[in-house]
């Protein structure tokens, strides 16, 4: 997922310690390349999931409607379990509760295979982002304690998504249609297994975090509707996303172009948000917000109804370009808003919060056979999002005079 990119954040260092906690900038090059591995298994779902619950609904086991309220209960319980993830992977006991977490990963995600009613579905899913979460909250805690944050979380950006380009592909071209739904998530727990022992070589950079350095931020109303937006332009985006796959199968596309779009719309976040990190980021970030979150009105229109498979594609490529690619104009009207970039820090759960919620406003626009609905709420919340990130720079201009 794709948002993992909202780590690139820088963390201002200081000096003398922050109360509660015992800061080791230096880590060691396997701690951080472990820390990744894990990371890259913790949102390796966010990737894959449209194609996953796309096979469950095809085989049956799963309606058009509760797709989206399971995606949004997965995610949820992924945004829940990073926020408390960060803050108690810390310590001596980083390696056991990481491991713990992977392991109870790998577990709901085999239990798939035995899962044969909706209520199985939903508890599995909603025990395995909750677990995602916490080995999320041990990539944090290392990633963003390094000397230079910006580039290894950028680092982790573009490794992350590999994975998730290839199973986008693999997956409904070969794995799905053979061997089922069951098959792709046993694949995830396969991946999550291979992944615990590296959880012998991390390393905790802070013993603790006190509770006044956990709840510094400004709660300002600029602050505030900056952070609405956040959530609302990534329900937005979570809302899409989950049913890309559906509208696809519906216009007969085959399950080629479906994987060429998937895969190539995770190649195309990366590039967004490299050109972003390269260049882009000169650029104001009122008027990119503007125009950007404009054009994603229009994907999602136009995704609600493609009319070839190449522009079917085309449109999920645009769809990916740009969901990366606007986090750190966003980041920088937060800074704007709050210098010490306390809330910045909450970017990340309220991000995947947002993604959960999309999946669950858009469900209700959807029907059996007709999944379009879901791209005209998406749009619907795009706009919303354009409007409350302008307050927001507003509120923005008027701090700074």
């Amino acid at each position: 997922m794709t948002e993992s990119s909202l780590l690139t954040t820088e963390v201002p260092r200081s000096p003398v310690p922050l109360a509660g906690e015992v800061p080791s900038f230096g880590q060691p090059a396997v701690t951080v390349a472990c820390a990744m591995v894990i990371g890259t298994n913790a949102l390796m779902i966010l990737g894959v999931q449209p194609l996953l619950l796309g096979a469950l609904t095809e085989e049956g086991r799963l309606s058009v409607t509760a797709l989206g309220r399971l995606a949004m209960v997965e995610v949820l319980a992924l945004a829940l379990g990073s926020a408390v993830g960060s803050r108690i992977m810390v310590g001596n006991g980083i390696r056991v509760k990481t491991a713990m977490a992977c392991a109870l990963l790998a577990l709901a995600h085999f239990g798939t295979y035995f899962a044969d009613s909706p209520i199985a579905l939903f508890g599995l899913r909603a025990a395995a982002g909750a677990m995602e979460g916490l080995a999320l909250g041990a990539t944090i805690v290392i990633l963003t304690h390094t000397r230079h944050p910006g580039r290894v979380n950028g680092l982790f950006l573009g490794l992350q998504t590999i994975p998730q380009m290839i199973a986008a592909y693999f997956l409904p071209v070969i794995i799905l249609p053979k061997w089922g739904a069951n098959a792709g998530f046993g694949l995830l727990g396969a991946f999550t297994l291979a992944s615990i022992p590296g959880v012998w070589w991390l390393k905790s950079p802070v013993r603790s975090v006190s509770a006044s350095t956990r709840n510094a931020w400004h709660r300002t109303p600029g602050v505030v509707i900056a952070l609405s937006a956040i959530i609302v332009q990534n329900a937005a985006i979570g809302g899409a996303w989950n049913y890309i796959e559906l509208v696809a199968a519906e216009h007969q596309f085959g399950t080629r172009a479906i994987g060429v779009a998937m895969s190539a719309s995770l190649a195309c976040q990366v590039g967004g948000a490299l050109f972003v990190a390269w260049i882009g980021w000169r650029a104001p970030y009122r008027i990119v917000l503007w125009i950007a979150i404009s054009l994603q009105v229009i994907i999602a229109i136009a995704l609600a109804r493609p009319t070839s498979a190449t522009l079917y594609i085309t449109e999920a490529c645009a769809f990916g370009l740009l969901w990366l690619a606007l986090q750190p104009f966003q980041i920088r009207q937060l800074i704007t808003l709050d210098t010490a970039r306390h809330a910045a820090l909450l970017v990340t759960p309220l991000t995947l919060a947002g993604l959960s919620l999309g999946p669950f406003c858009v469900s209700f626009a959807v029907r059996p056979g007709n999944v379009s609905g879901a791209f005209w709420v998406s749009a619907a919340l795009f706009a919303l999002s354009a409007v409350l990130f302008e307050l927001a720079t507003q509120r923005a201009q008027r701090a700074s005079t």
